[in-house]
């Protein structure tokens, strides 16, 4: 399980297989190494049997033409090597290989669901595996047993026998094997093209010295094979039509799928190559871009609210002002405030004249004893 380090201590990460510091780190740990980890183990398992199966099913097919004598069609140290020295890419594909991008995982977390639903590692992954094991190693036996059975492989008129069609038979099962790998990675590095073209370098180096005079402290019934079947064009060019047929019916299959039913991680890892972004990067952003407008009308809102009240307490504040210290206008020259105070004062003086006018028109009527005589 996982652990997580904390305040409650230590015990449940010294007893999980993962531990991590954070619970936010969960997130990456799952949905991109988690994933990345499942494909690797499942493509791990399913390759280690097609392998073996183009080796062997070749094997069950010279068992017909021997009549199941026992007899083996392979030199047994270089059957023992298939594994370990010319076949073994697949251990740098199970840790470095990357079928989508930390992008695109992050982005669209349902492509975990492959993990849980557990669609790499099925029956019919297994049996699809087989049966193309099955079909590449038909292909094999069947075109060196019958092209090449009688094929001239030396100056002096020597035919192939059984030690040299073993040898070819070995060099296609580990050209198709190395390909089909290499048509399975999705991630290449440095390290994968070392192994790839080394696994197969390797195989002619091993051949070169196993068939030699230093390979008698192995065996000494494999003197100089290896260097006769080079001498033969016609098994140079076998190996080299056997990977083709194998291998078109695999591009077929492969191809028909992207173009007429490409998964979710196929057209997602499309959109990243073309430099687009993903559905859920666009409603992300979509939504992000409506918060933010969201944001700035609540600010906005805010400060004209803001703006709004300090003009209003302003213009209590004048107010006061103005009752108290009459309608003085000197220092109030600027401003709405300003005109509508002369504005009142105005008011106020015209109203004035017209008491004036009022009470002098009252001293012009009155008789002329009240005026001499007031009291």
């Amino acid at each position: 399980g996982i652990g997580i380090s904390g305040k409650e201590g230590m015990q449940a990460c010294q007893n999980s297989d993962y531990s991590i510091s954070q619970f936010r780190f969960l997130r990456r740990l799952m949905l991109i190494h988690g994933r990345w980890n499942y494909r690797r183990i499942s493509l791990l398992v399913s390759y280690s049997f097609y392998k073996n199966i183009v080796l062997v099913i070749t094997q069950f097919w010279f068992g017909f033409q021997s009549q199941f004598t026992g007899q083996s069609l392979y030199d047994g140290f270089a059957g023992n090597s298939y594994n370990v020295f010319f076949t073994s890419g697949i251990l740098v594909t199970a840790v470095l290989d990357k079928d989508a991008s930390e992008r695109v995982l992050l982005a669209h977390p349902e492509l975990y669901k492959s993990g849980i639903l557990n669609e790499k590692l099925t029956t019919k992954v297994f049996w699809g595996w087989w049966f193309e094991g099955l079909y590449n190693s038909g292909i094999i036996y069947l075109l060196c047993i019958y092209s090449i059975s009688d094929t001239i492989v030396h100056t002096n008129g020597w035919i192939m026998g059984l030690d040299v069609m073993g040898l070819v038979v070995y060099t296609c099962a580990v050209y198709i094997v190395n390909i089909r790998l290499a048509l399975t990675n999705n991630y290449w590095t440095w390290i994968n093209w070392l192994f790839f073209w080394g696994s197969i370098i390797l195989w002619y180096v091993f051949g070169l010295f196993y068939c030699s005079e230093a390979g008698f402290i192995f065996t000494d019934t494999m003197y100089w094979v290896f260097m006769v079947m080079l001498e033969s064009a016609a098994l140079w060019f076998i190996p080299f039509v056997i990977c083709v047929i194998g291998v078109i019916p695999i591009l077929i299959k492969l191809g028909a799928q992207r173009l007429v039913e490409p998964s979710l991680k196929q057209q997602l890892k499309h959109i990243e190559a073309s430099g687009g972004l993903l559905p859920n990067e666009i409603e992300k952003a979509k939504a992000k871009e409506e918060e933010e407008k969201q944001k700035k009308s609540r600010t906005d809102f805010r400060s004209r609210s803001k703006h709004t009240s300090s003009v209003m307490i302003d213009v209590g504040r004048k107010n006061k002002k103005a009752k108290y210290r009459g309608f003085s206008t000197t220092q109030e020259s600027k401003g709405g405030l300003s005109q509508s105070l002369k504005a009142a004062a105005e008011a106020a003086k015209r109203n004035l004249r017209k008491v004036s006018r009022r009470v002098s028109t009252a001293h012009k009527g009155a008789p002329s004893a009240v005026l001499n005589n007031p009291v």
